[in-house]
């Protein structure tokens, strides 16, 4: 199946996507958690692929020296949600 942007099908191709995305999406979910599985019970590899268990939720260390840091890289001490150079209050 080639996978094209939704622009460019035709009204019939849309329709047929349309009727098999459940099905697909389930059969999807039901090869992750089968990889899923072999790699952790059979110590399976899958080309191009590595199991990376939990989720991290990073931290600051220290909260003062990272407000510090963000004003000096913002430039303007009252202003915390500056982004790549735009800053926006």
């Amino acid at each position: 199946m080639e996978f094209r942007e939704a622009p460019l099908l035709s009204e019939e191709e849309i329709a047929e996507v349309l009727t098999k995305a459940d099905a697909l999406k389930k059969w999807a979910e039901e090869i992750y958690t089968y990889a899923q599985n072999e790699v952790i019970v059979n110590h399976k590899k899958w080309p191009g692929f590595k199991l990376v268990l939990g989720r991290s939720n990073r931290r600051y260390t220290d909260e003062e020296e990272s407000t510090r840091n963000r004003r000096k890289s913002c430039g303007k001490s009252t202003d915390f949600s500056c982004r790549a150079g735009r800053h926006t209050r």
